[in-house]
């Protein structure tokens, strides 16, 4: 769960804004009060950390000490907001990259299995009804439990593979081959 929906329902964010231009501090003002997603979250995470408590115990931080946790977070906000980005454009290099070396069945079934499963729920959810409501069939239902079986395999398979992969790769540095 993200610091920004854990505090959905505070009102300390409120609070952080409202002291942040108190204290002149403009630019933890701008992206707290903008709600500006993860750079928010990183920020706040930093004045807790300054404020010297957990971001859930911020409310019981008295403002006369969030206002200098605040103002040593107004310096770091550049950097923090740069560590963000750059830690966003890895995440989506990462999930971008798509290992596409060897034979096409060492990294095709992957997607395959995707559309494959999205076919079939899409078939059982929306096609099938639709197809019996318009002919007037009576195409028989593939079980949930069945439909919820297989996805189980697939994401046991690609993430529990994925997993077996890293070990392997993990045993074989440490013997040195």
């Amino acid at each position: 769960m993200s610091i920004l929906a854990g505090l959905a329902g505070s009102a300390i964010v409120g609070t952080l804004v409202s002291i942040a231009s108190k204290v002149g501090a403009k630019q933890v003002e701008k992206y707290l009060g903008k709600g500006a997603g993860g750079v928010a979250g990183t920020i706040i995470e930093a004045i807790a950390e300054t404020a010297g408590v957990e971001v859930p115990d911020l409310d019981k931080v008295p403002e006369d000490k969030l206002g200098p946790a605040i103002l040593a977070v107004e310096e770091q906000t550049p950097d923090l907001v740069m560590a963000w980005n750059r830690q966003q454009e890895n995440t989506n290099t990462l999930l971008l990259a798509q290992k596409k070396d060897g034979p096409t069945w060492t990294w095709a079934w992957l997607p395959a299995w995707q559309w494959f499963l999205m076919f079939l729920w899409g078939y059982s959810w929306v096609l099938r009804p639709i197809v019996n409501a318009a002919t007037g069939a009576d195409i028989e239902a593939m079980s949930i439990a069945d439909m919820i079986w297989l996805t189980t395999c697939y994401q046991i398979l690609h993430m529990g593979g994925n997993t077996g992969l890293r070990m392997v790769d993990k045993w074989r540095e440490a013997r040195g081959a």
